[in-house]
């Protein structure tokens, strides 16, 4: 959980600008709600590309196609999740790179932000696009939704990269998940 009352915004801006200078050759996108269609097949690739984050063996991939993509952006609506979402692009060829994403309940506001899917393409890991990603679209999101106080996160504890993302930009662990399954 980030706090977002007592975060150190300015240590998240340094943080940005030195990300930033390892991330040149790639611009961002960034929208609020749901994905214009244009762009699915862009998302279609950054959620199949979630199926390459560090995980346990015995997880299945997800499959994702456009009208999956079309669906989940319908439900965001449906449930009154506003989402704010960045999109990385190569400069070169315009090839999408990495995703990140946080929403509010509208129906429910509460305080609480959700950070939800970030993703960076394998063949654009080591430019710092998921910190740049992450803390962007955080500024961003403050700046938009000024009454939201908390952002909350979940990661697999496999994932030590994003958990080295987020503990640098100052989140805190608040609980911890376990599951287990018995193959019957």
């Amino acid at each position: 959980m980030l706090d977002l009352r007592t975060a150190d915004w300015h240590r998240l801006e340094r943080m940005l600008g030195e990300a930033e200078a390892r991330a040149g050759g790639y611009r961002l996108e960034r929208w609020i709600g749901a994905a214009p269609p244009e762009l699915h097949d862009d998302l279609v690739l950054m959620m199949e590309g979630m199926n390459d984050a560090p995980q346990s063996d015995d997880v299945d991939d997800m499959k994702w196609d456009t009208s999956r993509i079309a669906a989940s952006e319908a439900l965001d609506s449906e449930f009154a999740q506003l989402t704010y979402s960045m999109l990385a692009r190569r400069d070169s060829d315009g090839a999408p790179a990495g995703y990140t994403r946080v929403y509010v309940d509208l129906a429910q506001p509460d305080g609480w932000g959700r950070q939800a899917d970030t993703v960076v393409l394998r063949e654009h890991r080591g430019h710092r696009l998921g910190m740049v990603l992450k803390v962007s679209n955080l500024l961003w999101f403050r700046e938009m939704e000024p009454d939201v106080e908390r952002i909350i996160t979940w990661n697999a504890t496999s994932n030590a990269h994003m958990l080295a993302i987020n503990e640098a930009m100052g989140f805190e662990l608040i609980d911890e998940w376990n599951a287990w399954q018995l193959e019957v």
